[in-house]
Order: C-alpha cells, then sequence, then structure tokens
C-alpha cells in the first residue's frame, strides 16, 4: 500500500528561502558590478602601499623641517641628512627605506641645496624616481606630499638646480 501524499496547495516559502534567494541575487549583482569597482577595491595592496610611501615621505620631511627650525632654517648636508635626523632622534632608521627599494639604492634623496629658502611651493625631499612609472612622490616646503609626473618632477628640479 502507498502512502497518499497531502494535497498540494499554494504554499509560500519560508524567510529561509527567501534569505538564500536573496543572497544569490546579491551575489550575482555583487559579481556583475566587480569590473566596475574603483582600483582601490581591487588592489587593496597597491593602496597600501602608497599609503605607508607617503606616510614615510612625510615623515621625512616633518623631520627635516624641525631640523630647519632648530639650525636658522638650514638643512643637514645633502650626503649625510638621513643619518643625521636618525642620530638627533627625528626619525627612525627604517623609514629612509622605501617599500618600493630594490636593494641597495637609495630611497629617498634630499632635494639641491636651496640654502635657506622656506618658499612653500618648493620642492624639499623626493623618492627614488626609479621606483614608480606612474611619477615621483615628492615632498615640498609646506608639507605636502604628492604623486607628480615625471616631467613635472623634472622641471621642479630644474628650477632648483638653476638656483644653485
Amino acid at each position: 500500500m502507498q502512502a497518499e501524499l497531502p494535497p498540494r496547495t499554494n504554499q509560500t516559502p519560508t524567510a529561509t528561502q527567501r534569505f538564500a534567494v536573496f543572497v544569490m541575487i546579491a551575489l550575482g549583482v555583487a559579481v556583475a558590478a566587480l569590473p566596475f569597482l574603483p582600483p582601490i577595491t581591487r588592489h587593496p595592496h597597491q593602496h597600501y602601499q602608497f599609503d605607508r610611501r607617503t606616510t614615510q615621505l612625510r615623515s621625512l620631511s616633518q623631520g627635516l623641517l624641525i631640523y630647519a627650525e632648530n639650525h636658522r632654517d638650514n638643512f643637514p648636508d645633502q650626503n649625510e641628512w638621513q643619518d643625521v635626523l636618525v642620530s638627533t632622534g627625528l626619525i627612525e632608521a627604517g623609514i629612509v627605506i622605501s617599500p618600493l627599494s630594490e636593494g641597495e639604492e637609495a630611497s629617498y634623496f634630499l632635494a639641491p641645496n636651496r640654502g635657506n629658502s622656506m618658499d612653500p611651493t618648493e620642492l624639499m625631499l623626493y623618492e627614488n624616481p626609479k621606483h614608480d612609472p606612474k611619477g615621483v612622490l615628492v615632498a615640498f616646503m609646506d608639507g605636502r606630499v604628492e604623486l607628480v609626473d615625471h616631467d613635472v618632477f623634472e622641471q621642479l628640479l630644474a628650477v632648483l638646480r638653476n638656483q644653485e
């Protein structure tokens, strides 16, 4: 003898079934939208690395500005500035190496000697131009840190070299 099935009625989906359908639709929409998301959400490691580089350059420039303030607006020697800032306790030794640095090459450079000019629009410090094909990370005398195009960087550097 076969058991009889109860007669079929018009059943409404349970809350669990509705939730499962909602999740599947939401996932489908998210996957479909993936190509349109901004690069920051697709490449979080690159964004983190850029933030770290920017923070390091800003810390170095602040150390230089504090040093200059304590030394009649004079910066340390171009060849010794990193050692001077570390030995005076203005920066930690680890931040003088960029996350993009490969091997023994220098990571950051003090712009050419400009006397004791404190022009806020003037280039003060920059990351090794070889590090990033998109541009050069630079710090200005007013504390701004920006990624500038390689051509713009060369122009900024040329202005300082012409003042020497």
